[in-house]
């Protein structure tokens, strides 16, 4: 009986293993601009935003890829990061020429020359606030130009800070690249 049950044991779990997930690969052969992504983002309309080390940014609305690079406006092709703020703008932070945005299919530079070029994260929170994550500690963005040095207004060390994200409640929580650890920021 024990060899029976161990028998039947067996091959349901074999049935539950073979079952395959489907999946399907991504690379520059369809269309992504550089096959080094360190994140990944979707914006509101759906379409799915990889930014590149090297590529520029790729936009994925589900069939096709959308590759935004120095045609495009970008002065640098290392992207890090790629946010939305409240008015549908797609926001990319670089690895050494800032940040940048969208608009009406083109790609402009973020003008603040106060703002750290060295862009880790970038981050929308529940009130339509950009956040980013430079080697200069944490920026709040506003429209165009505008900024907020977060870290220097709130005393907090002016160091590289390499992660960002807001949870459900509105707070936003961030990381330093050293012994500093991690900061939250309760709303």
């Amino acid at each position: 009986m024990k060899l029976f049950f161990s028998i039947v044991f067996f091959l349901f779990s074999e049935s539950i293993v073979a079952q395959e997930t489907p999946m399907k690969y991504y690379t520059v052969k369809e269309g992504l601009a550089n096959s080094l992504v360190p994140s990944i983002f979707q914006d509101k309309q759906g379409n799915m935003w990889f930014p590149t080390l090297g590529g520029g940014v790729s936009k994925f609305n589900g069939s096709v890829f959308k590759t935004y690079g120095i045609e495009q406006g970008l002065t640098n092709q290392l992207i890090r990061s790629v946010t939305e703020d409240a008015t549908g703008r797609i926001l990319f932070g670089s690895m050494g020429a800032g940040v940048f945005y969208t608009e009406n299919d083109t790609i402009l530079a973020f003008k603040n020359d106060s703002l750290p070029k060295e862009i880790f994260a970038l981050q929308t929170d529940k009130k339509g606030v950009i956040w980013a994550a430079t080697n200069g500690g944490v920026y709040q963005l506003f429209g165009k130009d505008s900024i907020i040095p977060f870290s220097e207004n709130n005393k907090l060390p002016i160091y590289a800070v390499t992660h960002i994200n807001c949870d459900a409640d509105g707070n936003v929580w961030f990381a330093y690249d050293s012994e500093y650890g991690f900061v939250s920021v309760f709303k």
